[in-house]
């Protein structure tokens, strides 16, 4: 925030048996210049001040209606209030209140005492003029309006449930004993004491559950379970030690705080048990499953759907029936907010199968969420896709880093060894789950907490808050971009991991968004589609035409020349020693395929400062994809031999050439003139190509953010003979502008055309005459300009305009209050919170009283949207301020 904030303090007492009743939070100290920055310029402002009887100084803005009985007003430490038409004044003893009342012209409502009363004016704005002027007399101690505060019933953060293995549940709560961050997690304390999911309904369709568990029998909303096998209202397993449903539905739902097993991401969400899996474990039929999806849609709120039709590369997608009843669930369930489905992304990463080729997935309608390990790397077995939203905490297979959850109860359970537990019932839980099915029920949880909370959101209401309080935890994703609206987004990933306590936090201040329109254009002029598409391009320094080409292939995955790459300089090397002896930091790196270790190479480049590695074959033969990891650091391709000796020998004479690699491709451009801010974008694609598997197709959009939607695959099957793939990576992006698709095919032997092309874009139309994705409006109203920059952030609270617009929020006004909160952690640590921007620095002081003197405890690097400060519990009294 401009201006800078000024801190406020807090007590602890380390005494036994802490409470609430034992934090007191005293006043934070702020300044007028801060004060006066967080009011709107366009308002006309009025100062007032009062005494409380500490002097306090509030700013409103002029009402249009000077009797309002309530008006909103911003104090000096940065709280909004709601003031009322009653004054409350206090005179100086041994002075009488009525006297001083009667001498004023006033009869008190009623009085507290000889000293104090409450007065009744006119309006909340006579009560603020009133309130101001008696703080002026000598003989008042005190003269104020009434003040609404707003009501919270618990603390910001809620205690650790008493479940036995709730510490091992680290997809919840990734911590140590001293509260220091492990690693990943959805941080679901943080959420709780806003919602913990109740009155919310979680159909699992899947094989069945375990309705007598104990974790899950009082969750169950008995009358709304059945099997669309044998159509009886039984959600019972199909199948003898199937356990899945039950380790899904304890991951949603499980009882918390009844001192048993695990906890549930909405422990008091209810569940509908729905089978689907038949007793040879098949699925039911498709009539069956359009059942399903259309059953009780007005009651069930979101279904989770843990399973994928297959792991084929071929593309798949519902039959008509299952469309028909999905339109019905999507569009009119929930009194037209649309069922939330939640789905997973897949566990067939190995087989390069992606998200965006299963029909089921790749719907901007549902939530497709993937998977990553502890570290915050995408897992190893999760697939990747432009339709994937987000990803949630998982287990690698191992049993010491897997998901714990409810298990068939029992010697019938996966789970059936108790030594070294400290309770016997460990036969009824498991841990060691891992896989996407178990992502599903997480996000299905976290939504349920969101409908608590806010009843009124509709399926995109719910992906936007997920997506908006998510965060990426690895860095070195290769494919991790910012998208035009500054968002983070990733083709492993998604948006990231949802942060709960952040989504809760926004939910409680939405406003549904603007009805979504859909925007399309249609190309379809017939192009052939280039074979064996790379092209190594050669220029001489400072020329932009290039004078050589050599063919290339790429490698297999990683990073890709959708944009011709930068030019670059070219060193020569002949191993991977001279390599690491050689400075080529800023240069391709040109050198013979010595090894089939392609990817160990380049990763050693790209430590020593790379821009990407040119190899050669030496043994005569036809170069071939390189099989590297979608983790590959830089862009590499691989030439054949002859080429790669007339290089080398072309740049003996062309000292300081430079190289490029460039993807020659089909290309189709749409200019798009309609103002809109993108949500879900679309790209309808037909081919006669005779191997879809060979071809790579990407969209660009006028900010510059491409999304791959297919990679190159195993698919042997013609096509993609009529597809829409979906891409969420353009979300609150500027639709108006020149988008661009491309389609190339990577490997030779078979050739195609490009027959029709369509741009799908949906989102909320706005008037966007410079084509920045800020409406015009919104831009002149709120930044009093006409050439607002989405990316910028103003007031320095994190959130960018693109943001801040949807959020509905004041850009010139810092969204975050500074309220210090101090909860219970453990047994050992105090958790002392704040909410700031990422630019933010704090110094903490600390005190034995509260008027002592404050000392430097620690200094404190903001952390976007909330700091913490864990502090050990202390059989002392300290105090406890934050100063930024």
């Amino acid at each position: 925030m401009p201006g800078g904030r000024a801190g406020g303090y807090i007590i602890m007492s380390g005494t036994s048996g802490w409470g609430w009743r034992s934090l007191l939070l005293l006043a934070l100290i702020c300044t007028v210049q801060v004060w006066a920055a967080n009011l709107a310029p366009s308002a006309a402002v009025r100062r007032f001040v009062w005494r409380e009887p500490e002097p306090q100084i509030v700013a409103v803005a002029a009402p249009a209606d000077t009797t309002a009985k309530t008006l909103p007003a911003l104090r000096a430490d940065g709280l909004r209030r709601v003031y009322g038409s009653s004054i409350a004044v206090g005179v100086h003893p041994p002075g009488n209140v009525s006297a001083f009342l009667e001498k004023e012209g006033f009869r008190p409502e009623f009085l507290i005492g000889p000293q104090v009363a409450v007065v009744r004016a006119d309006s909340a704005w006579a009560a603020m003029e009133l309130a101001e002027r008696w703080s002026s007399r000598e003989e008042v101690r005190f003269a104020c309006p009434e003040e609404y505060r707003p009501l919270q019933r618990q603390g910001p953060y809620a205690a650790a449930p008493n479940d036995p293995r709730f510490p091992f549940q680290w997809h919840l709560e990734n911590r140590a004993t001293n509260g220091v961050g492990l690693g990943v997690d959805l941080n679901v304390r943080a959420a709780w004491p806003i919602s913990r999911g109740a009155g919310v309904i979680i159909g699992i369709s899947d094989g069945g559950i375990d309705l007598g568990h104990r974790d899950l029998a009082a969750r169950q909303e008995a009358g709304l379970h059945f099997n669309f096998d044998t159509l009886q209202t039984n959600g019972w397993p199909s199948m003898n030690n199937d356990s899945h449903g039950t380790w899904v539905a304890g991951l949603a739902v499980a009882q918390a705080g009844n001192n048993r097993g695990v906890t549930g991401v909405a422990p008091e969400a209810q569940f509908a048990s729905w089978v689907i899996i038949t007793p040879n474990g098949n699925f039911v039929s498709s009539v069956r499953l359009a059942e399903m999806f259309q059953y009780r849609i007005q009651r069930v709120a979101i279904h989770n759907h843990s399973w994928n039709e297959s792991n084929e590369t071929r593309q798949t997608r519902p039959s008509e029936v299952e469309r028909q009843a999905l339109d019905l669930a999507l569009g009119q369930g929930r009194g037209g907010r649309g069922v939330l489905m939640c789905r997973p992304s897949g566990n067939a990463r190995s087989y390069l199968r992606l998200a965006t080729d299963d029909g089921y997935l790749n719907d901007p309608r549902v939530i497709t969420v993937g998977a990553v390990q502890a570290d915050g790397r995408v897992a190893s077995y999760s697939c990747l896709g432009t339709c994937v939203l987000l990803a949630m905490p998982n287990g690698t297979g191992l049993y010491w880093n897997g998901l714990w959850s409810t298990d068939l109860s029992g010697a019938a359970g996966w789970s059936t060894n108790a030594a070294g537990w400290p309770e016997n019932d460990v036969s009824d839980y498991t841990g060691d789950l891992a896989g996407t099915s178990f992502s599903v029920p997480q996000v299905a949880g976290l939504a349920a907490l969101l409908l608590s909370a806010n009843p009124s959101l509709t399926i995109r209401d719910v992906q936007q808050l997920l997506l908006l309080s998510a965060g990426h935890y690895d860095a070195a994703d290769p494919a991790l971009k910012t998208n035009g609206a500054g968002l983070r987004v990733s083709v492993n990933v998604g948006f990231g991991v949802p942060d709960a306590g952040q989504a809760l936090r926004l939910a409680t201040a939405w406003s549904n968004r603007p009805p979504a329109a859909v925007i399309s254009v249609v190309s379809t002029q017939a192009q052939s589609i280039p074979e064996n598409a790379l092209r190594v391009e050669l220029f001489r320094n400072g020329e932009t035409t290039p004078l050589l080409a050599f063919p290339a292939e790429p490698n297999r995955l990683g990073p890709r020349a959708d944009r011709p790459a930068a030019q670059l300089p070219i060193k020569v090397v002949d191993d991977v020693e001279e390599l690491s002896a050689t400075n080529v930091s800023g240069n391709w790196v040109l050198m013979p395929a010595a090894t089939t270790n392609y990817e160990a190479v380049i990763s050693a480049a790209a430590a020593a400062g790379a821009g990407g590695v040119l190899f050669y074959l030496t043994n005569g033969g036809a170069p071939s994809a390189m099989t590297v990891s979608d983790f590959c650091p830089l862009p590499a391709a691989l030439m054949a031999q002859t080429n790669g000796l007339l290089l080398r020998q072309w740049l003996t004479t062309n000292a300081g050439a430079r190289a490029r690699l460039k993807l020659h491709a089909a290309t189709v451009t749409f200019s798009v003139t309609n103002g809109l801010v993108c949500e879900w974008v679309g790209l309808r694609v037909k081919t006669t190509h005779p191997r879809r598997g060979d071809l790579r197709i990407t969209l660009e959009s006028p900010a510059g953010t491409v999304s791959e939607l297919q990679i190159r695959n195993p698919d042997t099957s013609a096509g993609p003979s009529d597809w829409t793939y979906y891409t969420c990576h353009h979300h609150f992006e500027a639709g108006a502008g020149v988008w661009r698709a491309q389609i190339s095919d990577e490997v030779s032997g078979a050739t195609g055309q490009w027959t029709y092309a369509e741009l799908e874009l949906r989102g909320v139309p706005i008037t966007d005459s410079n084509l920045n994705g800020l409406d015009d409006a919104w831009e002149q109203s709120r930044l009093h300009t006409a050439q607002g920059n989405p990316l910028g952030d103003p007031d320095a609270d994190g959130y960018n305009n693109a943001v801040e617009q949807i959020l509905g929020t004041d850009p010139l006004v810092s969204n975050h209050a500074l309220i210090l909160d101090l909860s219970p952690f453990n047994a050992q640590y105090l958790r002392l919170s704040w909410p700031s921007g990422p630019a933010d620095t704090f110094e903490l002081l600390a005190a034995p009283e509260a008027a002592g003197i404050y000392t430097n405890a620690a200094s404190v690097p903001g952390r976007f949207p909330e700091t913490e400060v864990f502090v050990p519990r202390s059989q002392s009294r300290w105090f406890f301020r934050v100063r930024q």
